[in-house]
């Protein structure tokens, strides 16, 4: 959700949750103000801060590939108590080391959708193999 309208819509339609992007702190607002989880998209520290000060449940962070999870682990010192969220790029080969460095949840969406329809069935196998690394990993930090 870029703007207020969009995520207006989909508060209307019953959406569980919000994940954006950007950082719209009138997106923010509006989500929080109907007791939703918001997850607004941030890459630098000043966004992540901004995110966070303005109630997000979790910071997405991303494009989290683009960084690495590594970046995870130097946020984690001025940052300790803000809960991350790792996006973009994240599959099943790196979904632990993410985590490993100090993400609290994974967020995937090429790395889980098949490429083609003959594939469709092992989005819900590659579910379960990613929830497995990813508490196994939880469970290891």
């Amino acid at each position: 959700m870029t703007d207020v309208t969009r995520a207006e819509a989909a508060l209307a339609a019953g959406a569980s949750f919000i994940v954006t992007p950007n950082i719209n702190l009138d997106v923010i607002r509006v989500v929080r103000a109907h007791g939703i989880p918001v997850m607004p998209g941030a890459l630098t520290p000043t966004e992540i801060w901004t995110a966070a000060n303005a109630g997000a449940d979790f910071v997405k962070v991303f494009p989290a590939s683009a960084v690495g999870p590594r970046y995870f682990r130097e946020l984690r010192g001025p940052f300790a108590q803000i809960p991350f969220m790792a996006s973009g790029g994240v599959n099943l080969e790196n979904a632990a080391e993410f985590i490993n460095f100090g993400v609290d949840a994974l967020g995937i969406g090429g790395g889980l959708i098949p490429k083609s329809n003959d594939e469709f069935e092992q989005c819900a196998a590659l579910a379960h193999q990613l929830l497995e690394v990813a508490l196994k990993a939880r469970d290891s930090r």
